[in-house]
């Protein structure tokens, strides 16, 4: 009897372990990782005895393919790619079939939870957490049977001693619609590293991954071969063979692959179990062969029976697969490549060439296809273009060479990796021949591309190409260009005139000359556009005296941006100036050059400041132009002012009122070397004896103390010394006075809409003062306050934008939580919106609950701005607007709705961009410079909002279905 007891026990025992091999279910999933442990399954973290009790429900809707099945495991995907777990952890996991479908509002008590669910794993999870990242099996030692229909809770308690080496991060879901982000009663937990409180009091709507392992029930159905498509004809030698999985409650746990090239036949892949795997690597396979091949799935219960064969044939070599076979190029007369050939590195072969340096020696070539052409210059671009991956690993990596020399006895001339190359030093009327393939070993990777190929021919070189030949070019007489001349570097050779003590590669230089009427001139390079091979505006110029074939470099300039201050120079004098790329073969670019004189401006010195009009109101009715270029030293002190003021110039205003601000705007920099840093300073007194006020290091500076009818002098001028200097609007306004809302206390209340232009208010920080702080900007001010309730989806959305015509160009953007008085920061922004406005996307927030909104200037000089109106919205689309329906009639319209894979849009002439939203506020796609047609085949089934922004600045939002 004991020995009776005993087979019945190991047969059970077996029984059991066959329960344990079906394949894995996985709750659906649309986060990608974030290494955070609030959420996590384990707190396996380096702080000493953390730990955590968790408790989510997963609705039965994400359920259904494990209806009344059992579940013999659970599975937590691991985000963390290395470390290993402390052996002194200890891992549980309850499971429960409920009704709820949350655990409401308020605290749960963890023992009267777990008393009433099955506790299916409890154990050191040290073996199952492993070393890497991924899918992690916690193997019940009870398992559970999920009811159809319910709605299932999982509780987990995780708890370590020690500190781990490293943080082990686990992944969580955070993303609709996998969870529902507008119930934040899913779930419930309680982190700490003292004791347990036996409650779990926080609250929200994220839940670990999770995963569950269920035996079949029946034998799996076949499944389908999705590579190579069934009749392939131009499969890759060495193709991976892919098929769809077979899950559900007759999941596969391994598949049988037959391999033949006969039907039926197995004399490549006899049969065999490869695994719970869903691909296969094939290699070497005969170009022009049909393969035949048959997927079994198989589980504990037995096989598929009866699974079609299916079929494809391994593409034969191109044409083109060696030399001799080159394919004929018509040279095209100019760049535009008006004549292309197709070609694609499908099932080519290894030509045999043995790539030395110059060139690649990692670039194999072993899908090289080859083309011809005769060479009707002694240069020519060889080009590539509309590159498209077309083997079964994803590359659009091409090389390409070309050979001089018949068949069989051939001389590199040149090697490309970029898709664009010049070819120097042909000889006309000779056959060359370019070799065409993909970086990499592209039979065993399966890597392979289709192209078009062009030879173009570069025009002849400019006529300016060498020193005798430079173009005379004309000095204005003043510090504005009025004689700029058009070149460019394409075709141009190399003068053979020595570089140093210039650097780069003149290769490429063209050449112009001036006679100098002043012993200081400029010469500025404008208008630089790349126009080689390969894209760059890295255009330098160098400066030289004397004559041609005996000159002296006098200056050198590494940056087109800022330009070149020459001085010293000698009245009547011929210069000579080159201008090249630096960066040598396959670069060129076209440009303007110019040469002026500087001039200094008439408001130079105090004595001749201009006299400023000054703005009744804090709006710039006159802004008057100026400009520090040329400006020398006044010869006063800056102190107790910064900076360095060699180039100030002057204006003057009578204060009308107590308080004015000087503004600052469309500052350009003109100085050889790039800054918009100009600083002002005001004084009281008189020309000769002057007092300072007041200093202003950013574009606005408020003045007080003033005496109505006395004359005032403002000093600007660049902080940064020789060299800098700025073109500039500057005017005298008289700011407003506080407005009610400059204090928490006078918040605005903004009413909640479902887009932007629902309920925007125009407001204004004019007179604003500062107060409160917020964490993402430093450079702030003159702040105004408003206030919103959460709406009943806890999601929301602020938003400022500008206003035509006003001054305040850039804002920042604080959220607060809490009263006037004791406030909490939220969220910060200071440009995620259009230009230089801010955007808060807020999600998680409590229905109902107030929050404080501060919208402020930004500061800094670079942002040019001072106080104004600007435009403020708060809005969600769960928010229902009266009009939604009127405005899509009468304005825009998508279509179908519901669709499947492309929305048309009827009008598409006044839209900007388009973003489609899903319903937790997460921009899914922009598409800037959109078509009439969207493809969206790529989104998830669910409802989607189409944000179309408008041209003229304005927003509109439409309701989509995606099917």
């Amino acid at each position: 009897m004991k020995k009776l007891n005993l087979l019945f026990m190991l047969l059970m025992a077996f029984l059991a372990c066959q329960k344990y091999s079906g394949q894995s279910f996985v709750v659906a999933t649309c986060s990608s990782n974030v290494d955070n442990f609030t959420y996590s399954a384990m707190r396996s973290s380096t702080t000493a005895n953390d730990k955590n009790r968790t408790a989510f429900i997963i609705p039965a809707s994400q359920l259904t393919s494990i209806a009344n099945g059992t579940i013999t495991s659970t599975y937590f995907r691991r985000a963390t790619a290395s470390g290993t777990l402390n052996a002194d952890a200890n891992f549980k996991i309850y499971l429960k079939n409920t009704a709820s479908v949350d655990f409401g509002a308020s605290s749960i008590d963890w023992a009267t939870e777990t008393g009433t669910a099955t506790l299916v794993y409890d154990g050191n999870p040290q073996t199952a957490v492993g070393s890497s990242a991924g899918y992690k099996q916690f193997v019940h030692t009870t398992n559970f049977n999920y009811t159809s229909g319910s709605n299932l809770a999982v509780y987990i308690e995780y708890v370590q001693t020690t500190a781990q080496a490293s943080n082990i991060y686990w992944q969580y879901e955070y993303v609709g619609p996998c969870i529902n982000t507008a119930n934040s009663n899913t779930t419930k937990y309680e982190n700490t590293t003292g004791a347990f409180t036996g409650s779990l009091a926080s609250t929200n709507y994220r839940r670990p991954f999770i995963a569950f392992d269920l035996p079949p029930t029946s034998v799996p159905a076949c499944t389908t071969v999705t590579f190579p498509a069934a009749g392939a004809t131009n499969a890759p030698y060495s193709p991976m063979l892919t098929w769809n999985a077979v899950t559900g409650s007759a999941a596969a746990s391994s598949y049988k692959l037959k391999v033949g090239t006969t039907p039926g036949g197995s004399d490549v892949v006899a049969n065999t179990n490869v695994g719970n795997v869903t691909s296969y690597a094939l290699s070497n396979l005969t170009a022009g062969t049909t393969y035949y091949v048959t997927v079994t799935p198989v589980n504990s219960l037995g096989e598929a029976t009866g699974c079609t064969e299916t079929s494809f044939t391994v593409a034969g070599p191109p044409a083109n697969d060696n030399c001799a076979g080159a394919v004929p190029l018509t040279v095209n007369t100019d760049m535009n490549c008006g004549v292309t050939t197709a070609g694609n590195t499908l099932g080519a072969t290894n030509s045999g060439i043995t790539m030395v340096s110059p060139c690649s020696t990692t670039a194999v070539g072993d899908d090289d296809v080859w083309y011809s052409f005769v060479a009707t210059s002694t240069s020519h671009v060889v080009s590539l273009s509309n590159v498209v991956s077309t083997g079964p690993t994803s590359t659009t990596d091409a090389y390409f060479q070309v050979l001089s020399g018949a068949c069989g006895s051939q001389t590199s001339v040149l090697c490309s990796d970029p898709n664009a190359a010049i070819v120097t030093g042909l000889t006309v009327g000779q056959t060359y021949y370019v070799r065409v393939f993909t970086v990499g070993e592209s039979n065993a990777g399966g890597r392979n591309i289709s192209f078009n190929i062009c030879i173009g021919t570069p025009p002849p070189p400019p006529a300016n190409d060498d020193c005798a030949s430079a173009v005379a070019l004309t000095v204005s007489s003043g510090s504005l260009c009025t004689n700029a001349v058009a070149g460019t570097t394409l075709s141009a050779t190399d003068s053979g005139v020595a570089v140093a003590p210039c650097t780069g590669t003149a290769d490429d230089d063209v050449w112009y000359s001036f006679v100098a009427t002043s012993a200081t001139h400029v010469v500025a390079l404008t208008n630089v556009v790349s126009v080689g091979t390969t894209s760059s505006t890295s255009l330098y110029l160098q400066v030289l005296s004397g004559a041609c074939g005996s000159s002296a470099s006098v200056a050198c300039d590494t940056s087109y941006a800022t330009p070149t201050q020459l001085t010293g120079l000698t009245v009547g004098n011929t210069y000579y100036v080159r201008v090249y790329n630096s960066n040598g073969l396959g670069y060129a670019n076209s440009f303007n050059i110019c040469v002026t004189t500087p001039v200094a401006p008439s408001n130079d010195e105090c004595a001749n400041a201009v006299p400023l009009t000054v703005s009744s109101t804090s709006t710039c009715g006159g802004a008057t132009a100026g400009t520090t270029a040329s400006a020398t030293n006044s010869g006063l002190a800056v102190s107790p002012c910064t900076g360095t003021a060699d180039d100030d110039v002057w204006y003057s205003f009578v204060a009308s009122a107590t308080i004015h601000a000087i503004a600052l705007s469309n500052i350009i920099s003109t100085g050889t070397t790039s800054s918009t840093s100009l600083y002002t300073q005001v004084f009281s007194g008189a020309c000769g004896a002057l007092t300072s006020v007041v200093c202003g290091t950013t574009h606005f500076t408020p003045v007080t103390g003033l005496t109505p009818g006395q004359t005032y002098y403002v000093r600007v001028y660049n902080s940064n010394g020789a060299g800098y200097s700025n073109s500039f609007n500057i005017c005298v306004i008289t700011p407003a006075l506080p407005p009610a809302n400059d204090i928490c206390s006078g918040a605005v209340a903004l009413t909640v809409g479902n887009n932007f232009n629902s309920n925007p208010i125009t407001t204004s920080n004019d007179g604003a003062t500062t107060d409160g702080t917020t964490t993402c900007q430093a450079s702030r001010g003159e702040n105004v306050w408003y206030s919103v309730v959460v709406p009943a989806s806890g999601t929301l959305t602020i938003e400022t934008q500008g206003v035509a015509g006003s001054g305040l160009l850039d804002t920042v953007l604080s959220v607060h939580g809490g009263t006037c008085g004791a406030l909490t920061s939220v969220a910060c922004d200071d440009d995620s919106g259009i230009d230089n406005y801010s955007l808060l996307s807020l999600t998680g927030q409590t229905p109902g609950a107030t929050l404080y909104i501060s919208v402020w200037r930004y500061t800094a000089a670079a942002g040019g701005s001072f106080p104004g109106q600007f435009k403020l919205s708060a809005y969600d689309a769960s928010v229902l607007a009266t009009n939604e329906a009127a405005i899509v009639k009468d304005k825009l319209k998508v279509y179908p709705n519901p669709f499947k894979d492309v929305l048309y849009i009827s009008d598409i002439s006044g839209v900007k961009s388009v973003s489609v939203v899903d319903m937790t506020g997460r921009i899914m796609k922009t598409i800037d410079k959109p078509g009439s047609i969207l493809y969206l085949g790529e989104l998830k089934s669910g409802m989607y909002i189409v944000l179309l922004t408008m041209k003229d600045g304005s927003r509109q939002t439409i309701k989509v279905i995606k099917q």
